[in-house]
């Protein structure tokens, strides 16, 4: 049971705990009282309040809030957008980092409709399309594929993975011409540095005893 606070909410999603969340009624622009309905809309938690708390825990007890670790992309991009909604950065940063971890073992399920979510939000200027571009250039040829293929990614997407591989492309560019140049210094250097050598030597065994 807690007040909304975004870290409690998160651990009982991490134990797989059943979370009833109670908002402050008396705030202005009462967000907490919205995030806790969205949050029971969406399975996360049982929203009450003081007066209705025994209720809560009667409909709260049966059930049990889905482990955070066990949560799909798909659950934890809709986290992310509440987390934004309603300004609760802790929310959104651990659903991020879930789905880093998520992509990182290959567990790919749901990641068009991540993709559809994360690109009608904000009009696609988000941490999550960032996400997904990346994930499409660094992590799975097939994905990568499709988006060539135009089969249900937004054309936006396609763009930026371009935009991505293209600068990839210069960087690569720019790092192999610059070790061939410094190549070619190094070897530039240690000729001019041969006459010197020489003179040295000879200098040497004129001047020393015979």
């Amino acid at each position: 049971m807690n007040k909304i606070g975004a870290g409690t909410i998160l651990d009982g999603m991490r134990l797989g705990l059943s979370l009833i969340v109670v908002p402050n009624e008396t705030l202005l622009d009462n967000h907490q009282r919205e995030l806790a309905e969205e949050l029971e809309a969406q399975g996360y938690a049982t929203h009450s309040n003081t007066k209705g708390l025994s209720k809560a825990i009667e409909k709260a007890f049966p059930t049990q809030t889905a482990r955070l670790a066990d949560i799909d992309l798909v659950h934890l991009a809709k986290l992310w957008i509440l987390g934004g909604r309603f300004l609760v950065p802790a929310l959104q940063n651990n659903a991020i980092y879930r789905m880093h971890t998520i992509i990182g073992e290959g567990r790919l399920d749901g990641f068009q409709e991540l993709v559809i979510m994360a690109y009608n939000y904000q009009e696609g200027h988000n941490e999550m399309t960032k996400l997904a571009v990346w994930t499409v250039v660094t992590e799975d040829q097939a994905l990568f594929d499709e988006i060539w293929q135009g089969s249900g990614f937004p054309l936006a997407m396609a763009l930026e993975v371009m935009k991505l591989l293209k600068r990839h492309y210069k960087d690569t560019v720019a790092r192999s011409g610059s070790t061939k140049r410094k190549a070619r210094d190094d070897e530039a250097q240690d000729s001019s540095k041969e006459p010197a050598n020489r003179k040295l030597l000879e200098y040497t065994s004129h001047a020393s005893p015979s």
